[in-house]
């Protein structure tokens, strides 16, 4: 006979695990998740990278202003810290100054201390384009896109697995002259043809930081990939040549946006598949930076105001790009701000 005191003690069910349903809904909230957070990430990271490229458009521009300070306020390029490249000019002798440009449109190499660069004409262009890429744009160019009058670079290149395209370029109608200062005794190199009959650059303009009427309006620097070549691929020319030959075809300066693109190599192309590796950053813009140091982003259409890429008193003589007359209001004939 059992005792009325005792009792049959009953133990609650232990649960061992989750149920399906259960599993299901947590994957589902896990899902969700991502999807919500993976979007806020990616803008985080683009917006960290192109604030990281900023920066180094900056940095640069504060070197170029410090060497026009120790130069007669001189900006580098070819009529200028590269003028005393000659005929004669070869990758091997320019491997004896760790300060000479690799090429005659180079204005990085004397922004730079010549300390942190290597002597090596070949080494010193990996460097350039290796230590100062934009974050935003991860193109690699393998030796047979690079042409080049060194075969040392050729063999640097595959040795490292390849070599950077450029980022930055500078509008090139900072480093030339006025035509009625192109050429002469002193082999000053003027505008470049295929411009000249779209803008005139005043007949005495000289390269100098003082001729900019005030560096916080025009542009120094900005996103840019150049060396599309006929098959639209990705390429880039290395070559140093002579006076009587130079071109655009570099990875330093470009004609501005403004300027409807000749041939190939453009790097502002609004009709080209390419032309997104200029305009890289959110929103399609382009990072640039003033000649006071100042940075801001530009859209394709606000990229093609003329007032930012040429010198005061320049004249639109007409045939630019549409936006020039429809958005800017600029005749022919008219005077850039």
């Amino acid at each position: 006979m059992l005792n009325s005191s005792s009792k049959v003690r009953q133990t609650p069910r232990n649960s061992t695990g989750f149920t399906l349903i259960e599993l299901l809904v947590v994957v589902a909230v896990i899902a969700l998740l991502i999807g919500i957070l993976l979007p806020a990430l990616g803008q985080a990271r683009r917006s960290a990278q192109k604030a990281q490229g900023a920066n180094i458009q900056r940095q640069l521009v504060i070197g170029m202003i410090t060497y026009s300070n120790g130069n007669d306020g001189k900006v580098p390029g070819a009529n200028t810290s590269a003028g005393k490249y000659d005929n004669s000019t070869t990758p091997d002798s320019l491997s004896r100054d760790a300060e000479a440009p690799v090429t005659q449109w180079d204005w990085m190499s004397p922004a730079l201390d010549a300390d942190d660069t290597p002597l090596s004409w070949a080494e010193r262009v990996h460097y350039l384009f290796d230590n100062f890429k934009d974050p935003s744009m991860n193109e690699i160019l393998q030796s047979s896109q690079v042409t080049s009058t060194s075969g040392d670079l050729s063999t640097l290149i595959d040795e490292r697995g390849g070599m950077p395209i450029s980022s930055y370029l500078m509008p090139s109608s900072w480093q030339v002259v006025g035509q009625g200062l192109a050429g002469g005794p002193d082999n000053l190199f003027g505008q470049v043809n295929q411009e000249v009959g779209i803008f005139q650059i005043p007949d005495t303009y000289r390269p100098r930081l003082s001729a900019f009427g005030g560096g916080a309006r025009k542009v120094a620097l900005g996103d840019g990939v150049p060396g599309v070549n006929s098959n639209g691929a990705l390429g880039l020319d290395l070559t140093i040549h002579d006076d009587s030959t130079m071109n655009l075809a570099n990875g330093f300066v470009t004609l501005p946006p403004c300027v409807p693109p000749v041939g190939v190599g453009a790097a502002y192309d609004p009709t080209a598949d390419l032309n997104s590796l200029s305009y890289r950053q959110p929103g399609n813009t382009m990072n640039v930076t003033k000649w006071d140091g100042s940075g801001t982003d530009l859209t394709v259409d606000e990229s093609m105001d003329p007032t930012l890429w040429y010198p005061p008193n320049t004249i639109y003589v007409g045939g630019g790009q549409p936006q020039v007359e429809e958005d800017f209001d600029y005749d022919p004939g008219d005077p850039v701000g």
